[in-house]
């Protein structure tokens, strides 16, 4: 029985340290590197006809705050014009990838495709636009917007409301 605990002991001595216990500091460090996200959208074409949709995507932090991404979406006019868009973006988020942040800034941009469910066929598609996320936790956020969007002869301005997770 002292032959048992004797060993016990000299092997718990022998042990390093660092697989008995992790500190905090010597977790793995934070960093950032992208979103997905959701969104309602809500808007006017130069014409004056409110404009409501969704859609979703996502970003990819590159280098500092550089993110290319892709998102698509899906809208329709007031007077029944409906309309579905997918897009590359390029954009900047105003972050420090290595430090968790409340509220990060951003901008983007991106040439795309708009097809026409009532009428048919594709055209060019461009949007621009910028906004801010206000982390509610560590995955989760509420993600707010203002954008400019153009395809053909229309010009729309469009506020967006959703969510973001990292």
């Amino acid at each position: 029985m002292r032959l048992t605990l004797f060993t016990l002991a000299a092997l718990a001595a022998s042990m390093p340290s660092s697989l008995i216990a992790q500190s905090a500091s010597q977790s793995k460090p934070y960093r950032y590197s992208g979103n997905g996200y959701a969104f309602g959208a809500i808007g006017a074409c130069q014409h004056g006809y409110p404009l409501f949709g969704g859609g979703g995507g996502g970003e990819a932090l590159l280098w500092k705050g550089l993110t290319v991404g892709a998102e698509g979406g899906a809208y329709t006019f007031s007077d029944g014009y409906s309309f579905g868009s997918i897009q590359p973006t390029i954009g900047w988020h105003f972050v420090d990838r290595n430090r968790r942040a409340t509220n990060e800034g951003f901008v983007n941009f991106g040439p795309g495709i708009a097809f026409g469910a009532a009428r048919g066929g594709t055209s060019p598609w461009a949007s621009i636009g910028g906004g801010m996320i206000g982390w509610i936790n560590d995955r989760v956020g509420l993600r707010v917007e203002g954008r400019i969007q153009a395809f053909r002869n229309e010009g729309m301005v469009i506020g967006r409301i959703g969510v973001s997770f990292r």
